[in-house]
């Protein structure tokens, strides 16, 4: 009988130590990944930042296989901003307008204002608004050299005098010249506006207004014969006999 206690003993454990053939690969596999580390730390580029981010698939494609983005609606505080200064405001040599609060500004106000743009029988740009909160159209005609009429006109359904917040205009800020000889100051009646023509091709405009009912405004060619500065103003008699609190004689001064 073979005494198996002996044959215990006797052989070598193969629990608790590992072979030798063992101990050699993972010494090899040890050594073949630090080899590889120092590979990689070697062939980075010395300003590389980091790890090169991975980008997804969508955005590597060309620009042009893209579908173009739908523009975002603009903003309600930016269509609120304040709007552009009209084209016959004195500029810069850079085409800035100068509003007085840099070193070149003070020579940009110098300067001729220019006339606004002249195309064939347009004179002016038609553009957008979008009132505030105390907005009423007689403030938005008188600040943008409009007739209360004619913004009327181009925005009908518009409470002209509650238009409300964010509310969308059109400036009627292009103006159809009038069938007449363009020399001089011409005044378009019915459009209540004034169109003075300059000898260089320019074109002036503004909001006029004219005589009420009873006080028409004479029609036909006239010419200016005299100019005087802070003149004294004598009203009629058909103007005191409407109010006669208006003195016989009104000096030159604010009242006049």
């Amino acid at each position: 009988m073979l005494d198996l206690a002996c044959l215990r003993r006797s052989a070598p454990s193969r629990v608790f130590a590992p072979p030798r053939r063992r101990r050699l690969a993972a010494l090899a596999l040890a050594l073949a990944l630090l080899l590889v580390a120092v590979g990689l730390c070697r062939g980075a580029p010395a300003d590389a930042a980091g790890p090169t981010p991975l980008i997804p698939q969508a955005q590597q494609a060309p620009a042009s296989t893209q579908a173009p983005a739908s523009p975002a609606p603009p903003s309600f505080e930016a269509s609120l901003a304040p709007p552009t200064a009209p084209s016959h405001l004195p500029t810069t040599a850079q085409g800035e307008v100068g509003d007085g609060s840099g070193d070149g500004d003070a020579d940009a106000l110098d300067e001729t204002p220019q006339p606004p743009p002249l195309k064939g029988d347009i004179v002016g740009e038609m553009r957008d608004y979008y009132t505030w909160t105390s907005d009423t159209l007689l403030d938005i005609a008188r600040g943008e050299e409009l007739g209360l009429i004619n913004l009327m006109s181009a925005n009908p359904g518009v409470d002209p005098w509650l238009p409300g917040k964010g509310t969308h205009l059109i400036l009627p800020t292009a103006h159809i010249l009038p069938d007449a000889p363009r020399t001089g100051i011409v005044i378009n009646v019915a459009e209540l506006r004034l169109y003075l023509f300059e000898p260089n091709g320019g074109v002036w405009t503004f909001p006029i207004g004219v005589g009420r009912d009873g006080f028409s405004t004479p029609l036909g060619r006239t010419k200016v014969v005299r100019k005087k500065e802070g003149p004294t103003w004598i009203p009629t008699a058909a103007k005191r006999a409407e109010d006669p609190e208006v003195p016989a004689v009104v000096p030159p001064g604010p009242d006049n």
